[in-house]
């Protein structure tokens, strides 16, 4: 039986004073590809949160790679990767290139893999043509697919994708599914994805 890599027992989250998460208990192995469903305002997003550590639950238990997301956040950085629709870890004033180069030095990807993924994520999300522009010259679809491919350079455990490929058209997203499955054989990367 292989590793679990996510662990929620008995999850309860409160935003304000409305309940959105009550009892949630799942379990993740090393390996798994799992998509979270539900119709808007079901939470989705909140246990994404939770599970990364960008939230603190109201009660229960959460083990993200082995570690509490939320006092041990820094050593589940270089276990994790995550993708929120709604957002852009882009750096604002650099170019997509920069952006991209400083992902490389802080998650210490080798020469190697870096130059093989973004090759790869190249032909699947045309990136050349934005390479050299910064975050505030991107259109929506080019800022989705920049970030979309930033987060899938480093080496990770576990990717987290909440809302991750909209703005990306249907041929292309079919295409990130494709590398999605290859990463998740070839590496067993564990995938959590919303859509």
């Amino acid at each position: 039986m292989s590793q679990i890599l996510l662990e929620i027992k008995d999850l309860h989250a409160n935003v304000g004073d409305k309940e959105i998460l009550k009892g949630v208990n799942l379990t993740i192995r090393k390996g798994e590809i799992h998509a979270v469903m539900g119709p808007n305002g079901a939470g989705k997003s909140t246990l994404l949160k939770l599970i990364t550590g960008l939230l603190t639950p109201t009660s229960g238990y959460v083990r993200t790679c082995g570690v509490d997301p939320v006092i041990k956040s820094k050593k589940l950085v270089p276990k994790l990767s995550v993708v929120f629709g709604t957002s852009s870890n882009l750096i604002e004033e650099a170019t997509v290139q920069e952006s991209f180069l400083l992902m490389k030095a802080m998650y210490k990807i080798s020469e190697k893999d870096y130059e093989s993924r973004l090759g790869r994520l190249n032909d699947i999300l045309n990136l050349n043509e934005i390479m050299l522009k910064t975050r505030h010259e991107l259109s929506f679809g080019e800022a989705k697919r920049a970030t979309l491919a930033m987060n899938l350079l480093p080496d990770m455990e576990l990717l987290v994708l909440d809302e991750a490929l909209v703005g990306i058209d249907s041929v292309r997203k079919e295409r990130v599914f494709e590398y999605l499955q290859e990463r998740n054989q070839n590496q067993k990367v564990t995938i959590v994805i919303t859509s």
